[in-house]
C-alpha cells in the first residue's frame, strides 16, 4: 500500500513514516503544497494530510485532488475548530485525527478504511466497481450508468459465471409491486453492453437469463 504524507513538522512526519514503514506500508513524505504537485504524478492508495501547510491550506490540496481521484483521505493536524472539520467531510475526507495522537491508533484507522474500500470494491479483469461511490471504472475510464443498469452489473459481477434469471434480475432492479413490462430489462441490459464494449463479457443465454463471463488470468 502506497501513501502520500503531506506533512510541513519534521519530526512528526518522520515518526508516522517510521511506524508505518514498519508495518508494511510504502510512504512519501511532501512538506509544502508546491511540492505536493510533484508527488501526485504518483499513484497513492491513502492521502494522510495536514491541514495548514507553511504555504498553503490542506483543505484546498485535498479539494482539488478529489476532483479527479476517489483516494481516501485522512487529515491529522492540530486544528480541531468545527468548522473545519465539517469542511473537511464536506470534501471527502474519510477520517479526521487531531494532534497529539497514537501511532498505533492511526494504523488501525488505515486499516479500518483499507477495509471498508475493500468491501465496497468489486474487480474484475478491467472493470472496478465501487458500490459506496456507485461508481464504475473499465481501465480506469469512469462510465456513466444509470441506477438501472449499475444495479444489474453490481448482481451480475457478485455472481460472476454463474447464470442469473431474468426474473432474479427483475427482481433485485425494480423495488416495486407494480408490473414491469418485460421489455424493460431486455433494453436496460442492452444498454449496459454497449457501454460496458468489448472489454466485459455480458452473455444471453436465450430463454434463461444473463452471465458475466470472466476468465482470470493464470
Amino acid at each position: 500500500m502506497k501513501i502520500l504524507l503531506i506533512e510541513d513538522d519534521t519530526t512528526i512526519a518522520y515518526g508516522i513514516k517510521r511506524h508505518l514503514n514498519q508495518i508494511g506500508y510504502d510512504v512519501h513524505v511532501a512538506s509544502t503544497v508546491r511540492e505536493v504537485d510533484r508527488y501526485f504524478m504518483n499513484v497513492y492508495d491513502l492521502l494522510i494530510v495536514d491541514v495548514n501547510l507553511p504555504d498553503g491550506s490542506g483543505l484546498e490540496v485535498v479539494k482539488e485532488y478529489k476532483s479527479n481521484h476517489n483516494t481516501p483521505i485522512i487529515f491529522v493536524t492540530a486544528n480541531d475548530s468545527e468548522a473545519t472539520i465539517n469542511t473537511a467531510f464536506d470534501i471527502g475526507a474519510d477520517d479526521y485525527m487531531t494532534k497529539p495522537f497514537r501511532l498505533s491508533e492511526l494504523s488501525r484507522r488505515i486499516q479500518a478504511i483499507t477495509r471498508r474500500i475493500r468491501a465496497n470494491i468489486i474487480s474484475i479483469g478491467c472493470l472496478t466497481i465501487d458500490t459506496e461511490k456507485l461508481s464504475v471504472q473499465i481501465n480506469d475510464v469512469d462510465i456513466v450508468l444509470s441506477i438501472q443498469e449499475f444495479k444489474i452489473l453490481v448482481y451480475l459481477a457478485r455472481n460472476t459465471n454463474k447464470l442469473i434469471t431474468r426474473q432474479e434480475l427483475n427482481t433485485v432492479i425494480w423495488d416495486t409491486n407494480e408490473h414491469i413490462s418485460d421489455n424493460a430489462l431486455s433494453v436496460t441490459i442492452k444498454r449496459l453492453r454497449e457501454k460496458l464494449g468489448d472489454a466485459i463479457q455480458l452473455e444471453t443465454i436465450h430463454g434463461k437469463g444473463y452471465l458475466l463471463k470472466h476468465e482470470p488470468h493464470l
